[in-house]
This record gives C-alpha cells, structure tokens and sequence, in this order.
C-alpha cells in the first residue's frame, strides 16, 4: 500500500540498478498523476465522477447555486450550519479552493511547491457569476427580490451609500491576498480570450514598445460558451483552439501582426493558461526547438486551476529540464467557504460545458487508481 500519500515505486525489471529517485522518475514520466497524495487522488476522483455524470453534476450545480442565495437562518447557511459546512468542504471546496484562513492557504501553497509547482497564483473569492444557459445570477455582491411573482437579481448598493460595500470588501481582500503570497507566487489578472483578444493584446505590445516595459501576457482560452455574451467568443471550439494556439505560437517565435516584422518586437514575459494539453505541449516544444537552434524567444509559464487538468499539469512537470522548464503553477482560490460557492458554481459550470475534457480528467484518474489498487496487491 502507498505510505502517506505516496505514489508507488515503478516496477523494476530483476538486477535493475537504477537508484530510487530515478525509480520515481520513471513512474512520473508513466503515470503523471502518480504525484497525486492519495487522499487527493481520491477526492479528486468522487468531483470527477460527479463532474463526468449530468445525472449527478446538474442536481449539484443546482444544489450550489441555491446554498449561494443570501440565507438568514442557520439551516442552510454553510458557514453557521457545521455539518452542511463539512460536507462540502471536505469536497467541492478542498478539490478547487486554497482555504478559509491565511494558515490554510499557506499550507496549501507548501502542499503545492512540494508536488513540484514553481508557486501559485491565488485569487480572492469574492464574485457573482451570472449563468446564461439557465439565466441565474448568483453570488455575493447580488441580492434577490421579489418583483410580482418573479424573483430580480441585482447588485447589492446600500440606499446612500456611493459604493459597493461588497466591492470594497473584495478590494480589501485582495490587498490581503497580495500579503498572503511570497517568491514565485502572483496575484491572477485575467486576459479573457474573445474575439477582441488579438487587438488587444496589439495595444499592449505597441505601449510596451513606446514605454519601454516588459509587457506580461497572460492568455486564457475562456471555457465560458454558455455563459458568456456569445458574439464575443468564437463560433466554434476549432475557431477558438487556432486563434489561441496562433497567438502562442506567434508570442513564442517573436512574430505577431505587424510586431517583429514591420515593427520591433517589445520584451513579452508569456504566461499560458490552459487545461489543453495539446495546446501547452505544442507551447513548450516550440520553446524548446527555437532555444536549441538559436533562435529568439520568449520565457514562458504554464497555469492551470487548482483541482482541474492535474493530468497536464503533472504531465507538464515531468518534462522538467535543466533550466528547471517547464515552469509550472497552480491557480488556486481563497476566502470563507460562503464566500467560495460562487466560484464553485463557476467551476461546475465549466465542467457541464466542458464535457470532454471532463470525461478525459474522469479517465485518467480512474486509470490512477485502478494502478494504485492492482499494486497494493502485489
């Protein structure tokens, strides 16, 4: 059986002398997701099933989408009610967010540099997430009323009152959160992916030529087809995988638009988002190509969300150089778990959209574990 969480040691052919690192090495390199902690392995394989399953993940999307309504009695709210507040945190939450306190969310961050992650980047829960599939808002920030027989969801603002006072909490625990980080760990600023991404991202090499900065770009595909505003976003899945893939591509090689052509190419520190496996290897073994022929390039980091894709983003860590590349990090979540639900939904969602990434992630844990089993009984 696996001791505290530990991956089992590939298995040797007789007279092999290789040392027990190289050992590890090997089984890494096979099985990625060996570097999953047992418990976490497991956990991760209950959300995945669930996730995997509509039968089971739309009764849990609505399940949480109702727990984040504002609720004045004990009952239902999942920071006064303690065994609804186990139950889910022992779950949803540990699998996606970081922790509730500062010790919990440090604690995770060293939990996550020891699976080999070069730092985290954290983020505060605090949100309202609007669903344009099942036209539902919800979240902090939003209040529900009855107008007639319908309920109206709008932002909460204090009658007088100039400002959000949920907004301003979130602005104070986000300073917080900038306290929480050390070495090799960043605060997430998102660069939603929509059709509008490559003007954009025009406008921000053209400053960092004019000013003279190194411009840091971070590109997330958007999984959100169903819940955002659809004529931003691309008209198909292929669309949006080979716009994402040409700016990668055309970043890494120094060469986008009119930018290292017509126009000098501006210092650009790329940081790739993406739970697409053949986008990110496709990424890094263009890097790895052009460094090896000389030619110029970019430095380059890979992200994925804390609980999602750990099969590419171990996958990815096994690729490890000298260079100590491909540099690696987690995006994790932190806050009280009422203040999580809807960040949680918005995880949900992703996976109901995401079918088949989700059934590949169900899969290759499954895969994990019936490894794990067969050689508990060797």
């Amino acid at each position: 059986m696996a001791i505290d969480g530990a991956y089992p040691p590939a298995t040797l052919p007789a007279g092999d002398t290789k040392t027990e690192s190289e050992s590890a090495a090997i089984t890494a390199a096979a099985h990625p997701l060996s570097a999953l902690p047992t418990p976490v392995l497991l956990r991760s394989l209950l959300i995945a099933t669930i996730s995997s399953k509509p039968s089971l993940l739309i009764p849990s999307l609505s399940a949480l989408s109702f727990l984040c309504k504002p609720r004045a009695g004990p009952l239902l709210n999942v920071d006064r009610n303690p065994i609804l507040h186990f139950i889910l945190k022992a779950t949803f939450y540990r699998q996606f967010c970081a922790g509730e306190t500062p010790d919990e969310v440090r604690s995770t961050i060293r939990q996550l540099a020891g699976m080999g992650f070069q730092g985290t980047i954290m983020t505060y829960a605090k949100e309202s997430v609007f669903d344009a599939k099942t036209k539902m808002q919800t979240g902090l920030g939003v209040s529900t009323k009855m107008s007639g027989k319908q309920e109206v969801t709008e932002p909460t603002l204090a009658r007088g009152e100039a400002f959000c006072p949920q907004i301003e909490a979130w602005r104070k625990e986000t300073v917080e959160t900038i306290e929480l980080l050390g070495a090799n760990d960043y605060l997430a600023l998102k660069l939603a992916y929509l059709k509008s991404t490559p003007a954009t991202i025009a406008r921000h090499l053209q400053a960092a030529s004019d000013v003279g900065f190194t411009l840091g770009l971070k590109l997330v595909r958007g999984a959100y087809i169903f819940s955002d505003e659809r004529s931003l976003i691309h008209e198909t899945k292929a669309d949006t995988d080979a716009a994402y893939n040409g700016i990668a591509q055309g970043v890494l090689c120094r060469q986008l638009g009119a930018f290292g052509t017509e126009k000098p190419f501006p210092s650009v520190e790329l940081f790739l988002a993406s739970h697409n496996k053949e986008s990110v290897m496709k990424a890094h073994a263009l890097r790895l190509q052009r460094l090896k022929e000389g030619l110029p390039t970019v430095p380059v980091g890979f992200g994925q969300l804390h609980g999602i894709s750990d099969e590419v983003s171990f996958r990815l860590l096994t690729l490890k150089n000298e260079r100590n590349e491909p540099m690696v990090y987690k995006c994790s979540t932190w806050g009280r778990l009422s203040e999580c639900l809807a960040y949680l939904v918005r995880r949900a969602v992703e996976n109901r959209d995401a079918v088949g990434r989700t059934e590949d992630e169900y899969r290759a844990l499954k895969r994990e574990m019936a490894r794990r089993s067969w050689y508990s009984l060797l």
